[in-house]
């Protein structure tokens, strides 16, 4: 029987969410440092059809590519097992095989998260639909639980140098508004910056060596 008008709607704006949260999933893993595809068309084992995956996302390490899987269902109602199923057989179908496969749902019952720790994959609860409204929420919340995720198997080495880079970054944002002159009679150029950077090894500490760069400052006006 054909498809009413209102059954076509409803498969449009089912197509149109699920690229919504596409989108929002592929920002946070290209944020990341990933090469990211979205609906990419991917060769399956045997003389099966091409299939195709919502995101799939590659990073370099050395001279290996680690490769991710994620699915993303957009949908109203809670995932149950038979999503569990469906996704393992298009994963396992894979001529290039993933080594993480992540399931991105709304909500989805214990039964299927169980189902699907147990077959690999890693399952991200977003609590609503991914809409137009809520994707600023979305993203953040898709950055956290990824970023986790990340850190959770980086070795603890790389965890502390990630920690580090990220004391020097935020530092780094403090040195440019420490250098402004209240009322913006100067501004922050390269001259003064480079005195700040030198001032270090005359100052005993970064609040001498903020103060010594705001006197040069002050004495420019």
């Amino acid at each position: 029987m054909p498809f009413s008008l209102n059954d076509s709607l409803r498969r449009i704006e089912k197509i149109r969410a699920r690229e919504l949260l596409e989108e929002i999933v592929a920002s946070v893993l290209q944020e990341l440092g990933f090469d990211v595809k979205v609906d990419r068309k991917m060769d399956a084992k045997g003389a099966q059809a091409k299939i195709e995956v919502d995101v799939w996302a590659e990073k370099r390490v050395g001279d290996s590519r680690f490769k991710i899987y994620v699915s993303c269902k957009n949908w109203n109602k809670d995932d149950d097992s038979r999503v569990v199923y469906e996704e393992f057989g298009r994963t396992s179908s894979l001529l290039d095989v993933p080594h993480l496969r992540i399931l991105i749902v709304k909500s989805m019952n214990s039964q299927a998260k169980k189902m699907a720790d147990a077959n690999g994959f890693f399952v991200i609860e977003l609590g609503e639909k991914a809409t137009e409204f809520n994707r600023n929420e979305i993203r953040d919340l898709l950055y956290k639980r990824l970023s986790e995720l990340f850190r959770g198997i980086a070795p603890p080495q790389l965890v502390s140098i990630a920690e580090k880079v990220r004391v020097i970054s935020t530092e780094l944002a403090g040195i440019s508004s420490e250098l402004k002159i209240v009322g913006g009679k100067v501004n922050v150029d390269s001259k003064h910056v480079w005195l700040y950077k030198n001032s270090h090894s005359c100052c005993k500490n970064y609040t001498d060596a903020v103060k010594t760069a705001d006197d040069y400052c002050k004495r420019q006006i």
